[in-house]
Parts: C-alpha cells; structure tokens; sequence
C-alpha cells in the first residue's frame, strides 16, 4: 500500500548485513511487511538468491535457473544471523552446482 514502508531501523540492519559479492549487484525493495533482497554474482545471472526477511523470513538459491535451496526461519532476528552465510555460500562458493 502507498505510504507503508518496513521499520527504518531493521531495514538498515538488513541493509548493513547483506554484503554483495565482488563483482555483485543487488537490489533491497521495502514491501511494507516485509524487504526483499535480490542478489547475484559477478557472472550476472548465473547464481541468484531471493532474500524475504519479516515477519516471514525465507532464503531461496538458483544456480544457472535452477532453483536448489530453501531455507525458511522461525524469527526476524534468526534470519538475520544466518542468511548472511547463505549468500555467500550461494554466490561465492560451487555450492549447488553439485544438483545440477
């Protein structure tokens, strides 16, 4: 809805978290309930994660448009501490090339 933005302070937590890859680009997009974070690595599309964090946070990984991982949290807080990992894991490492 026009006019609802995410809480100022856990947006700057989430933006001062999510840390792109060299060579990586991304997006932070405030959805009102919820801010979604789009990031790929330096070959631009080949390896991309979808971030939700909110009341419900959710990580999600595709390798070459394949989607290889799910991760959902039970807390704001809990989510914060672990998708960092994820997104390096995911754009940094051969993690999930192994299930293509």
């Amino acid at each position: 809805m026009p006019g609802d933005h995410f809480p100022a302070p856990r947006f700057e937590k989430i933006r001062a978290s999510l840390r792109l890859p060299p060579g990586g680009r991304g997006v932070l997009i405030d959805s009102g309930s919820s801010v979604r974070a789009i990031i790929t690595g330096q070959k631009t599309g080949e390896r991309l994660v979808e971030v939700r964090l909110g009341e419900e946070s959710s990580f999600d990984a595709w390798v070459r448009g394949e989607w290889v991982r799910e991760a959902l949290f039970p807390s704001f807080g809990e989510a914060l501490r672990r998708i960092p990992a994820l997104v390096r894991e995911y754009l940094e490492t051969d993690r999930g090339a192994t299930f293509l």
